[in-house]
């Protein structure tokens, strides 16, 4: 480009000239700049004086979770308590039945069979354990009821003479009173 300046004139125009671009590029930078700062100080502000409520409202949360936490683990604890103290309270009011009916079966000789067992309580508290079977002679019959009279388990042995009618396969039903000591039932 050909100007009609002369030099002198053309190095002070494009001097004014870059200065003046140079002036609206730092006018521009300034006006982006406070521009900046005007749009962000209430963020920033918003921010800092927020900043205290955010982080007590976040430690009010965790405290809040923390206690939810414990308030499971304490009932399903209490639940567990609840649940020891009835097992607990069960298992002292239960007599083993199984002990009783072992007496009475392991008194049974060879050629006995018991096909009934009827547990009920009878007068006084006590129980009654009522038995019908098949007895393959009639002197297997007594031995066994004479061995369930002497049983410690049995205070008294009630046997109808109906049981000794018959000399082989004999049908038989008695019922023996149990002593106290060997079963009982502690109602609630």
């Amino acid at each position: 480009m050909n100007s009609l300046l002369p030099q002198q004139y053309r190095a002070a125009f494009r001097r004014e000239k870059i200065l003046r671009l140079l002036f609206v590029w730092m006018l521009l930078c300034v006006i982006v700049f406070v521009a900046g700062i005007v749009c962000m100080t209430p963020s920033y502000f918003a921010l800092v004086l927020s900043r205290d409520d955010v982080l007590r409202r976040l430690q009010v949360e965790e405290e809040a979770l923390r206690r939810r936490e414990v308030a499971s683990v304490e009932s399903t604890i209490n639940a567990i308590n609840e649940k020891l103290f009835l097992f607990g309270k069960n298992k002292a009011r239960r007599f083993p039945f199984s002990n009783l009916l072992v007496g009475i079966t392991n008194q049974a000789p060879a050629g006995i069979k018991i096909t009934s067992i009827e547990l009920r309580r009878g007068q006084n508290a006590t129980y009654v354990l009522a038995l019908q079977g098949i007895a393959s002679t009639r002197e297997n019959l007594l031995t066994y009821t004479d061995r369930l009279r002497a049983a410690e388990e049995v205070a008294s042995l009630s046997a109808p003479l109906s049981n000794l009618l018959a000399e082989t396969n004999v049908s038989f039903a008695m019922e023996a009173a149990i002593k106290a000591g060997f079963y009982r039932y502690v109602g609630r």
